[in-house]
């Protein structure tokens, strides 16, 4: 196997590896959290608009593990977690923060608007593609930033779309406690593995 090849394996099993702790951990945190304050939801959210909380966390936990998985050694390794978790506070929680503060959409007089619905979305996407950029970007400059995106995005629409024409592959399984179902964890595997994969496809070779 070449050096190349070899390098995108690992960055394929990594990624996974990361992508599987962190929907795990993710999980875990946000079914904690709820057990132990009630509706943790509710937390950063001002007078308007829906919660976040729950969705910022996750999706901070997932790429934190992601970043720290790709990153080679310990000091590397925390890097990693510091902008995959950092990306997502960024562009997720901290506008959302700021939104359900300012802007009151749906609840006076007027037509029925699906704005809220439109700005978790774009900043859900935005978080995603952020956290991925920013772990490619550090790790190597522009064209591993791209590569990561694109290697996430394709990994993404792939589950989506044999969830679609498989519709067996959808997890009915129940949560038992606090413990992530296998359909959460195969996700992140998913989305882990395409990022890893992509954000590794210019190296020559690189242990991890």
């Amino acid at each position: 196997m070449s050096p190349k090849a070899d390098s995108r394996l690992r960055g394929l099993g990594w990624g996974a590896l990361g992508g599987f702790l962190g929907a795990g951990l993710g999980h875990m945190a946000v079914m904690g959290l709820h057990r132990w304050a009630g509706d943790a939801n509710l937390w950063l959210k001002g007078a308007h608009g829906p919660p976040f909380f729950d969705l910022a966390l996750a999706t901070g936990i997932f790429y934190a593990c992601v970043g720290a998985a790709l990153y080679p050694g310990a000091a590397r390794r925390l890097f990693g977690a510091g902008v995959g978790l950092g990306a997502v506070l960024l562009a997720l929680a901290l506008p959302m923060a700021l939104a359900t503060r300012l802007f009151a959409w749906g609840e006076a007089e007027g037509p029925e608007t699906y704005a809220w619905f439109y700005l978790v979305l774009g900043l859900y996407g935005a978080a995603n593609a952020a956290s991925a950029w920013l772990l490619g970007l550090f790790a190597g400059g522009w064209r591993r930033a791209l590569a990561a995106v694109l290697g996430m995005t394709a990994a993404g629409l792939a589950h989506l779309a044999a969830r679609m024409l498989v519709p067996e592959l959808a997890d009915r399984v129940e949560v038992i406690g606090v413990l992530p179902p296998p359909s959460a964890l195969g996700t992140g595997m998913i989305w882990g593995g395409g990022l890893g994969f992509g954000m590794r496809f210019f190296e020559t070779g690189e242990a991890s």
